[in-house]
Order: C-alpha cells, then sequence, then structure tokens
C-alpha cells in the first residue's frame, strides 16, 4: 500500500471509520476525510496498522533502557533535530526527509 496523507495539513497519521456499507480513511489530526477504501485498501491498512502496533509494544519495552542512556539519541540526517526510537514511520517527523536504516 503506498503512503497516504492528508492533503489539508500533511499528516501521515490517519484512521478508518466504518460509514454505512463503506470504510473511510481520515485524517487524526484535523478528521479531514481522505477517500473510500475499497476491499483490498481496507484490509491492507488494517493489516499495517496491526504492525505499526505490534512495533510500538516492542519499541516501548526499550524505552525505560534508552531513557536510561544504554541507546544513542538518533538524529535525522537532513534537520539534525532528535528522533524518538518508538517513531516507527520512515519519515522524520520533524521535516518530512526519508530516513536511513
Amino acid at each position: 500500500m503506498n503512503q497516504k496523507f492528508c492533503k489539508k495539513c500533511g499528516s501521515v497519521s490517519l484512521y478508518t471509520e466504518l460509514k454505512g456499507n463503506q470504510t473511510g480513511l481520515y485524517c487524526s489530526d484535523c478528521g479531514a476525510w481522505i477517500k473510500w477504501l475499497n476491499k483490498n485498501e481496507r484490509r491492507a491498512f488494517e493489516h499495517n496498522q496491526k504492525l505499526k502496533n505490534t512495533k510500538l509494544i516492542e519499541d516501548n519495552t526499550k524505552i525505560g533502557e534508552w531513557v536510561y542512556g544504554e541507546f544513542d539519541i538518533p538524529h535525522c540526517s537532513e534537520c539534525g533535530k532528535e528522533v524518538l526510537p518508538c517513531d516507527i514511520s520512515p519519515y522524520c517527523p520533524n521535516c518530512g526527509a526519508k530516513m536511513e536504516g
């Protein structure tokens, strides 16, 4: 599934909502409607969300170790700002640059 984003605010934080027999894709930040999803798109989006949730649970178990200094704080190569290890997007949350690794 290609990366969807909100055309209104640029956010990639999205959610689905059932409206009758259709599933709408909406922006989590501003609430804007993005598009109606077909069955395959809905299935792919929900699968992707499950994978992200699983990764968040795994990352959250590492945060305690990270806070106490076992991990170096990663920085974006473009803007230089810190990127928390729980950020699972392949893009920098600060400037949107593609992250390496």
